[in-house]
């Protein structure tokens, strides 16, 4: 009687296993392909999420270089590609008026040498393939500038007397200037005279293959004077 119920319990749970196998197999066959479709869209969302992101980057790559460019240009000095501001131009000098500077009796003046302005006494300007050499100075007196000088260097003296005659032709012509041409300094001379008050004074002689274009301040016309008469 007992080995009977031990054979049933077997029986019994061969049954149930071989049941349960068959329900859990049937489960699998029927969600399988929900399973894989899940999985392959889980794929192919990570793919789509990859694209992303490497479009995101270049985006942001995009974003970077506007940001950089947009920085460039409310700051200036961060643009690495601007071209270098050019440097300054050569500033000459003249061995003459270094060595004849002290003669001027003015005291403690100074000279220094300057890059050349364009026009003449702010006024007019010549053709520089009449000369060979400008050197162009100012004077100070206590720090405030009391004279300009300009230097002009030719060949030989027949191009100096054209470079001088041509300067006295330019400053007639302008009507608010008028020339008197007194020949005392050098073997040529004129003065300009504004046709209006001025505390100023300009001056041009020549000679030899020299000619100087002086403007200074007239209360020191008589240590001028005297300094030309050395000058030339």
């Amino acid at each position: 009687m007992q080995k009977l119920t031990i054979l049933a319990i077997l029986l019994s749970t061969m049954v149930i296993s071989v049941a349960a196998e068959l329900v859990s197999q049937d489960y699998i066959q029927q969600v399988r392909p929900e399973i894989e479709d899940q999985v392959q869209s889980n794929v192919l969302k990570l793919g789509s999420f990859t694209d992303y992101i490497q479009q995101q980057e270049v985006i942001d790559q995009a974003e970077d270089a506007q940001e950089i460019i947009d920085n460039s240009e409310n700051n200036p000095e961060l643009d690495t590609d601007e071209e270098p501001s050019p440097s300054a131009p050569e500033v000459a000098s003249s061995v003459r008026l270094e060595s004849l500077f002290p003669a001027l009796e003015v005291i403690r003046s100074e000279l220094q040498f300057q890059a050349i302005p364009e026009k003449i006494f702010a006024s007019f300007q010549i053709s520089k393939d009449l000369f060979t050499k400008e050197v162009y100075g100012v004077i100070k007196s206590d720090q405030q500038t009391i004279a300009s000088i300009r230097e002009i260097t030719t060949n030989d003296e027949k191009k100096s007397i054209q470079v001088y005659q041509e300067l006295k032709a330019i400053a007639s012509s302008f009507p608010q200037f008028s020339v008197n041409e007194t020949n005392e300094f050098g073997d040529r001379s004129f003065y300009i005279n504004p046709n209006q008050d001025s505390d100023s004074a300009f001056l041009v002689n020549q000679k030899g293959n020299l000619i100087y274009a002086v403007g200074y301040q007239k209360q020191f016309h008589q240590s001028f004077k005297e300094w030309f008469e050395l000058l030339l």
